[in-house]
């Protein structure tokens, strides 16, 4: 059902139909990983992630492949992932 789904994003995305993006519910454990990777204190787990995806263009704009692989794989390790799209890059559930 999920495969089928994501055609169905696909081929709509094609004819330039867009579709809103699914809410995703963010763990609390990225505000730890975003106190590490990007020194954030705050207390939102939406802002956090905006840091963290800020880090990781920076990262790779400056080339520096580690720090963006570190955040990919800290990401992973929460069960999420980064999908970069045309509409921008996102972090969503594995």
């Amino acid at each position: 059902a999920l495969a089928a789904a994501d055609t169905l994003a696909e081929l709509l995305d094609t004819l330039g139909v867009e579709l809103p993006e699914p809410k995703v519910e963010l763990p609390l454990g990225l505000l730890g990983v975003a106190a590490g990777l990007v020194a954030y204190t705050g207390d939102d787990v939406d802002e956090a992630a905006a840091k963290i995806l800020e880090a990781r263009a920076e990262a790779r704009a400056a080339k520096n492949w580690g720090l963006a692989d570190a955040i990919r794989d800290q990401l992973k390790d929460l069960g999420l992932t980064i999908e970069d799209t045309t509409a921008g890059t996102r972090i969503k559930s594995l």
